[in-house]
C-alpha cells in the first residue's frame, strides 16, 4: 500500500496523481522531461504542411520540423519513446517518403529506398522498428495503388510487408508490449479496426459494423483502443476494451459531432488518434473551423472535449510526445 509522508497527505488524489505522473515520465524520458502534443498543420504556409510542438493546453506553438517543398513538406511527426527521435512523412525527396532525424532537426536520414509512397510511420515501443503503410504496385505510378503494412529496422534494413493482399491496410500502431498492431482496414468491404500480431499473423475485425472505423490507438496499459468513426452520419471518438467489447462513443452531442460527415480515405487521410502517458486523455484530429481539421483533447475524467487549435489552419496528424 502506499505510504504517504505527512506533508503530502494534504493532497488530493488526482493531486497526487498528477505528481506521481510527472515523476514517472522523468524517469522514462530523462530529467526534466516536458508533455507535449506534435502535429502538422499548414498554418504557416498556405498548401505546405510543416510539423509543429504545443503544450496539451494549446500554448507555445512551435516548428519542430520545418517545410521543405512548397505545396507538400512535412507531416505525421512521431517522436520515438525514448524522446530523441522524430520520425515523419516528408516530400524532401520526391514522393512521400519516411524520415528520421534528432529532435533538432539534425542527422535527417530517408528510412525507405525504394520509389514507392510510404506514410504515417509509428515506433515500436523499444525504438528498434517503425510501422507504416506503403502503396504496394509492380511499377509507376507509385502514389496510386493498393496499402499494406510494413515494419522496417531503425537503420533501414529488414523491409517486411505484413499484409500483402489488396485490403486498403492503413494507419498502423503498434501495442504498448509490441506484441500486437492495431490498423484499419477495408478487407471486408468497409473500413474497419483490426488488430494483428507483430509478424502480421492472426488478423482479427474489432468493430464490425457499417460505418468507417479508423485511426486506431491502444491505451498505455493496452486494455483499450481509442479509433474513430463515421457511424451515424457524424465523426465521433469511441473507445472499446483491445478485445473489442463494449464500445463506447465518448463525444455525442458534442461540438465535434455537429457537423454531417461521411469518411473517405482518398480525402481524409489526416486522422489520428492518441493516448496521453497517464491514460486519462485522448488526443485527435476532428472537423473544426471553416471546413479543417482541427486537434482536439477529449479528457476521460470529467468527459471534457477542448479544441486545442481552432483556427483556419489544417492541422493533421496528432500525437503526446515527452522530450
Amino acid at each position: 500500500m502506499l505510504n504517504l509522508s505527512s506533508q503530502w497527505r494534504h493532497l488530493t488524489t488526482s493531486t497526487v496523481v498528477a505528481i506521481l505522473a510527472a515523476l514517472s515520465l522523468s524517469t522514462a524520458y530523462g530529467q526534466g522531461a516536458v508533455e507535449h502534443i506534435i502535429f502538422a498543420s499548414n498554418m504557416d504556409e498556405p498548401r505546405t504542411m510543416a510539423c509543429y510542438a504545443m503544450f496539451p493546453d494549446g500554448t507555445n506553438v512551435e516548428v519542430i520540423v520545418p517545410a521543405t517543398v512548397a505545396g507538400r513538406g512535412e507531416y505525421h511527426p512521431h517522436i520515438s519513446p525514448d524522446g530523441k527521435q522524430i520520425a515523419f512523412t516528408t516530400y524532401r525527396y520526391g514522393g512521400w517518403k519516411i524520415a528520421v532525424s534528432g529532435l533538432d532537426g539534425s542527422d535527417v536520414r530517408r528510412l525507405t529506398s525504394n520509389p514507392h509512397y510510404v506514410y504515417d510511420a509509428s515506433w515500436s515501443p523499444d525504438a528498434s522498428q517503425l510501422v507504416y503503410h506503403k502503396v504496394t504496385t509492380d511499377g509507376p505510378p507509385y502514389f496510386d495503388g493498393d496499402m499494406d503494412i510494413y515494419v522496417i529496422n531503425v537503420d533501414g534494413s529488414g523491409e517486411t510487408n505484413l499484409t500483402p493482399s489488396p485490403d486498403g491496410d492503413r494507419t498502423p500502431s503498434f501495442s504498448p508490449d509490441g506484441r500486437k498492431i492495431v490498423f484499419a482496414s477495408r478487407r471486408d468491404g468497409n473500413y474497419e479496426i483490426y488488430t494483428m500480431n507483430r509478424d502480421g499473423s492472426a488478423p482479427t475485425n474489432l468493430t464490425k459494423d457499417d460505418g468507417s472505423d479508423f485511426a486506431g490507438s491502444y491505451a498505455p496499459d493496452g486494455s483499450e483502443i481509442a479509433f474513430l468513426s463515421d457511424r451515424d452520419g457524424r465523426l465521433n471518438l469511441y473507445t472499446m476494451n483491445a478485445n473489442g467489447t463494449d464500445i463506447a462513443c465518448l463525444t455525442e452531442n458534442t461540438a465535434v459531432s455537429q457537423i454531417k460527415f461521411e469518411f473517405d480515405y482518398s480525402i481524409n487521410w489526416n486522422f489520428a488518434t492518441d493516448w496521453s502517458a497517464d491514460g486519462r486523455r485522448i488526443v485527435f484530429a476532428g472537423p473544426g473551423n471553416g471546413g479543417k481539421n482541427d486537434i482536439f483533447v477529449y479528457d476521460l475524467g470529467n468527459a471534457a472535449l477542448t479544441n486545442l487549435t481552432n483556427s483556419p489552419a489544417n492541422d493533421l496528424h496528432p500525437q503526446w510526445a515527452n522530450y
